[in-house]
């Protein structure tokens, strides 16, 4: 006989004992016993497991300076809400950084400045050299009339000299104002060229601009070319001036980030330095768990890892919190079995009012897999073992006890599951079964 079933077979047949042979059977010399009519029950396909309460999100927070931490002022296990300043960084190197930029910030503006006034003063010089070139070029033709000019008169002279009009002091003063009007002309042109460099068409294309459609376009384009260097000094000047106040930006948000604050609500579990100790960038310094939410993680075998499904409804029990039990969400299943243990990870989700649920405490967990099958339910005691451990339970028909091999289930508060075995009109025995045998006449209370 099974050890299970032992026990109360010896409780049930203690009172036996006691009152001796005449109330056990009757008149006839029949057992008397105890029957009672099965009937189907719904079962809940169902799976148990034990695992342990863990968080569902672990929050790092990192300082973004490196420095002297100034003051902390948040213990663990201190619950904090988002916002809420957990400690606070040294300031003063990070102060006395901002005011050498605020420095460079004045140099840089001063320096942009200057640099914009030379760039309007050269765009005016182009507008100057335009002017100077238009005034070579009127002077460049002017000098090349009166040369003109003075060619015709002086071979006029001459062919008044060949017949005795003028005399030839006259001609060699003519031929005189002719060379040096010659020279001039020659020395406008060189003035006019050297004016001209930069200012043609050809050295607008040259220099990459596209070609003028007008008189403005070729005007700007002028201007665009011949004041290269000074707006390259304008573009450094502001470029300048841009990153020192992007230096100023980040120091401010550095200094920001002196005051360490939480970026959602939830405990603090862990604090990885004190007060006055000097901290590196992105160490973590706090790491602090969202407890509005647990996860309870189990493993579950991979027979039945198969009948799970997220969103199923499961019941968690705590031991250290009594027999409350707590509602749950399959929330998620490992894709990935341990090679020892044939198990899968399970993660359940619930809700932790009052936060009494703390990562690490021990629970069961019984998940609810939607699969119900009914089944017949009966006392433990009633079922018996016979050889080789076979279940068997007795069941009484027209006044005779036969004898019935069963298929158990789940055990549940001192009943078994009968899977197979029994039918709807069956009566089993509950009392008077211990020294029954197969076939025999009963007597039925």
């Amino acid at each position: 006989m099974s050890p299970r079933f032992l026990i109360p077979l010896l409780l049930a047949a203690l009172p036996l004992a006691s009152c001796g042979g005449e109330e056990s059977r009757s008149a006839h010399g029949a057992p008397r016993v105890r029957i009672t009519n099965v009937s189907r029950e719904r079962i809940p396909d169902e799976i148990s497991a034990f695992g342990s309460v863990s968080y569902v999100e672990k929050i790092a927070v990192s300082s973004q300076v490196e420095g002297r931490v100034r003051r902390v002022l948040k213990r663990i296990g201190d619950r904090v809400e988002a916002g809420e300043t957990l400690a606070e960084m040294e300031r003063l190197p990070l102060e006395i950084e901002e005011r050498k930029v605020q420095a460079e910030i004045v140099q840089a503006e001063a320096a942009a400045r200057l640099s914009a006034v030379k760039l309007e003063e050269a765009r005016r010089r182009v507008d100057n050299t335009l002017l100077s070139i238009d005034k070579a070029r009127n002077t460049l033709e002017g000098r090349q009339i009166a040369l003109d000019n003075m060619h015709r008169k002086l071979s006029n002279q001459v062919v008044l000299l060949a017949s005795g009009g003028v005399t030839a002091d006259l001609v060699e003063n003519l031929r005189t104002e002719e060379r040096q009007l010659s020279i001039e002309v020659r020395q406008a042109g060189k003035d006019l060229e050297m004016l001209a460099r930069g200012y043609r068409d050809e050295d607008i294309l040259a220099a990459g601009l596209p070609a003028p459609g007008n008189q403005a376009e070729r005007l700007e384009s002028f201007r665009t070319l011949n004041t290269r260097i000074e707006a390259a000094e304008a573009e450094a000047a502001r470029a300048n001036l841009k990153a020192s106040r992007l230096r100023e930006e980040s120091v401010r948000l550095l200094l920001g980030e002196c005051t360490i604050k939480a970026p959602r609500a939830g405990v603090i579990g862990q604090r990885n330095f004190e007060e006055g100790e000097e901290v590196q960038k992105s160490t973590p310094l706090f790491v602090f768990f969202d407890m509005a939410r647990v996860h309870i993680v189990v493993s579950v075998g991979e027979k039945d890892h198969g009948r799970l499904a997220r969103g199923q409804r499961a019941r968690i029990r705590v031991e250290a919190l009594g027999s409350n039990e707590y509602p749950a969400v399959l929330d998620l299943l490992t894709p990935l079995f341990d090679l020892q243990s044939r198990s899968g990870e399970v993660r359940l989700l619930l809700a932790n009012p009052g936060e009494r649920l703390r990562p690490g405490m021990f629970a069961k967990a019984v998940i609810q897999t939607g699969g119900d099958t009914t089944a017949f339910r009966v006392p433990i005691p009633c079922v018996l073992t016979r050889e080789k451990d076979k279940p068997v339970v007795f069941v009484v028909a027209a006044g005779t006890a036969y004898e019935k091999p069963v298929r158990l289930g789940k055990e549940k508060e001192n009943t078994v599951e009968i899977l197979e075995g029994l039918t709807e009109k069956d009566g089993v025995v509950v009392e008077g079964m211990e020294n029954l045998k197969d076939g025999q006449a009963v007597s039925v209370l």
